[in-house]
């Protein structure tokens, strides 16, 4: 049994003598700016980062764009695993 780390369903397969192992990680970072389906981070210490990401297209992106456009700033968790990266998560973000 395994599970698809982005979309959580879950999938069984019978594994041969191979099994592939799946390296991810998770980053932080504050989100700086909604440009239509794209987001713009940065890092928690408020240095810029490279690349946009796309606004999930489920409850949580709604949620995210609802939060940042009433102005609440927000720390989102971005999963990189086999090659993709996407935004899993978000907390406000604590204001100094």
């Amino acid at each position: 049994m395994g599970l698809d780390v982005f979309s959580s369903k879950k999938h069984e397969e019978i594994l041969r003598e191979e099994a592939q192992l799946v390296t991810n990680s998770k980053q932080d970072y504050l989100l700086s700016k909604i440009e239509g389906s794209k987001v713009i981070l940065s890092t928690l210490n408020g240095a810029a980062v490279e690349g946009t990401w796309a606004v999930p297209t489920n409850d949580l992106g709604d949620e995210i764009k609802e939060m940042f456009e009433g102005g609440i700033a927000l720390r989102v968790t971005v999963l990189s695993a086999l090659g993709k990266e996407q935004i899993v998560s978000y907390v406000k973000a604590k204001t100094q």
